[in-house]
């Protein structure tokens, strides 16, 4: 769809603008501080699987983890570490959007120390970083950098680059035989009336480019608008019309320019809609839209 590849590369040239130097991709943060450690610690004894993922590499590996045990560990300098146990139920591959493909199940056992920036749990139907899930940011206040219409103002170490990405469904073959899983999928996923929830209008708000750093100044004046019977129309780039609709979570557009066909991987959280785009050259965005009254 060209709007969307237009906007991923008119969105670098704003980041360059704004930023002027790109920052390095971020490392995997294990140590925190004690509080810190005890909220994540309580926040995960009530999940039953999380995904280990680095979003920030490219084409990096997915890895399911069934959690069997929970544990505090001390770091250095007055930290702490929190030391997960279990089993590796199945290993994806994912493409430039954090979409798992090519599923290979495994029964491996699992020993590694949780990183608050690369480790994802099921909230509001998506896989959200465990960090923003439980809310702790580098912001001294302590709030949810991404929990209401306003931009998080500054980029936030503890921040997944991509968001948001899908718990594979459990009517996977690799997950046949794992009754736990989609016994636990089935009630943690509903399925939700997107077809009336993405009607309206939408602005953008603000980005974030391939490094988790928030953009937000000088935003220029994108919209979309999705209308109740299935067309679309947008005013980035050239302007662009079209039909919409969702499948398995993904939002598929086909444009009336070209009749090309577009699947843009979205999250609804509140009154944002946020959205994925890639190219080759710029990497990903996750742009977020604020619905319009």
């Amino acid at each position: 769809m060209k709007s969307f590849k237009k906007l991923a590369r008119e969105l670098f040239i704003l980041i360059l603008l704004s930023c002027g130097t790109l920052l390095s991709y971020a490392d995997g943060i294990y140590d925190m501080e004690k509080w810190q450690a005890e909220k994540v610690l309580s926040y995960l004894q009530g999940e039953q699987f999380i995904i280990s993922y680095c979003d920030c590499c490219k084409n990096f590996p997915m890895q399911i983890i069934e959690i069997e045990n929970l544990n505090i560990e001390p770091s250095e300098n007055r930290l702490y570490q929190i030391r997960v146990r279990g089993s590796i139920i199945a290993i994806f591959s994912t493409d430039n959007l954090g979409r798992a493909n090519n599923p290979k199940p495994s029964s491996k056992y699992y020993n590694e120390l949780v990183t608050l920036n690369y480790t994802f749990v099921a909230k509001n139907n998506k896989g959200i970083g465990l960090a923003h899930a439980v809310g702790i940011t580098t912001d001294a206040s302590n709030t949810q950098a991404d929990s209401s219409s306003q931009a998080p103002q500054n980029a936030d170490a503890f921040s997944s680059c991509q968001q948001f990405i899908d718990f594979p469904p459990a009517s996977l073959q690799v997950f046949e035989k794992n009754s736990k899983y989609i016994d636990w999928f089935n009630k943690r996923f509903e399925k939700l009336d997107y077809d009336n929830l993405l009607i309206g209008s939408w602005k953008l708000r603000y980005f974030f480019d391939n490094f988790g750093t928030v953009t937000n100044q000088n935003m220029p004046s994108w919209r979309f608008n999705f209308k109740s019977d299935k067309t679309y129309f947008t005013n980035v780039g050239d302007g662009e019309t079209g039909k919409w609709f969702v499948q398995n979570d993904v939002l598929i557009t086909l444009s009336d320019e070209n009749n090309s066909v577009q699947e843009v991987p979205f999250f609804i959280d509140a009154n944002l809609f946020k959205i994925k785009v890639y190219n080759e050259s710029n990497g990903f965005k996750v742009l977020v839209f604020e619905k319009q009254n």
